[in-house]
């Protein structure tokens, strides 16, 4: 087996779809499914002085329907056939995913790429590449 304990970060994308069923044929021995919350994006959709306690709660729920739709995206893609985990962390999502990579011991990321170019990748970024110039362990795109 070349790779044990593989990191898939998903963000519900077709591509995070496909990145997750070409792991499972990397692996048998067990995969982790990972979602980053960027709870930025929350904070800056609710930028008004005195809503910490409604920020909180559209984070709570956030990480509350993403636990719950990777267990369904696992269930599909998996099955029994793959032992898997699940992590949601909350956070800028490729500092999430380098973390995860660090203190899971995971020795192969598989996620995707969106393929952004010009000026929507100079504004959104692009979490992949990131990922990739700073993970200590291989990591393998997906278009």
């Amino acid at each position: 087996m070349l790779f044990a304990n593989p990191l898939v970060p998903i963000d519900f994308s077709e591509g995070s779809r496909a990145a997750l069923e070409l792991a499972a044929r990397l692996t048998c021995e067990r995969l982790t499914l990972l979602y980053v919350h960027d709870d930025q994006s929350s904070a800056a959709m609710l930028n008004v002085v005195g809503i910490e306690k409604l920020l909180a709660e559209v984070n709570d729920r956030a990480v509350a329907a993403a636990r719950t739709s990777l267990q369904r995206w696992a269930e599909e893609a998996l099955g029994a056939a793959i032992p898997y985990a699940i992590r949601v962390r909350v956070g800028w999502p490729p500092q999430g995913i380098l973390a995860e990579i660090e203190e899971g011991g995971h020795d192969l990321v598989v996620m995707a790429t969106h393929g952004r170019t010009g000026l929507s990748r100079a504004v959104a970024g692009s979490v992949a590449e990131r990922v990739l110039r700073r993970s200590p362990v291989p990591v393998l795109t997906i278009r």
